[in-house]
């Protein structure tokens, strides 16, 4: 079986069975790419938590997994599918509640019949850059996480130079090492940061297509962001 056939798209299977691992998983990896979006989205930091769980809720209890297929669109745009509904529908009952004079309104339509439809929401490529960008940054951050468990003097080197912005002599002075051993760090952090993150990639990536265009997409996302 292909490397892309046993990455999010099996945990995506298994919880969508129920399976509380995969569950887990899922929430883990991909929950803090929500509630970073419904905030930058103008969210309080409490919505913007009801509204993650809100999103894995449907995903999991109303059975939207079970119902979602790799050949049909790209995990990251499932996720963001089914974000963009439930900060809609986040709107509108709190419109109604302001209407109703902050009582929270009746209604008879069980929520998993509230207007989301998987086929229609995927039918799509839809790109929303805002979201795509804290996609890639939780994509990131793991990526140094993992890079610190593994190479922890690379990550220093990476951290101070690429996310303080520090100059590579400041850091040798403060680490106490020669400004080429530095330079050497970073560099070595570079590449071996780099390939954490196509693991990442390849993580969700449902073929080799999709994979390499993920890479040259998030890439140029990541070219602005440093741009």
């Amino acid at each position: 079986m292909s490397r892309f056939q046993t990455t999010v798209w099996s945990m995506v299977l298994d919880a969508g069975d129920g399976r509380s691992t995969a569950v887990e998983q899922l929430v883990v990896r991909y929950r803090p790419a929500v509630v970073r979006f419904s905030r930058a989205r103008g969210l309080s930091p409490a919505d913007a938590e009801d509204v993650a769980q809100d999103v894995f809720l449907r995903l999991f209890e109303q059975r939207v997994l079970t119902r979602a297929d790799p050949a049909r669109g790209r995990f990251r745009s499932l996720l963001l599918a089914v974000t963009r509904h439930v900060i809609a529908r986040h709107a509108e009952r709190r419109a109604a509640r302001k209407r109703g004079g902050g009582r929270a309104p009746v209604s008879l339509d069980h929520a998993a019949d509230d207007g989301f439809r998987l086929g229609d929401a995927l039918a799509t490529e839809a790109r929303d850059e805002l979201f795509d960008r804290e996609f890639l940054a939780c994509l990131l951050a793991r990526a140094l996480r993992r890079l610190q468990e593994q190479n922890p003097s690379y990550h220093e080197a990476i951290a101070a130079f690429l996310l303080e912005e520090r100059s590579q002599r400041e850091i040798a002075r403060e680490l106490g090492v020669r400004e080429g051993d530095v330079r050497n760090r970073v560099s070595r952090g570079r590449a071996k940061l780099a390939r954490l993150l196509r693991d990442e990639v390849e993580g969700y990536a449902s073929s080799p297509g999709e994979f390499e265009d993920e890479l040259r997409y998030l890439s140029s996302l990541l070219d602005r962001r440093e741009g």
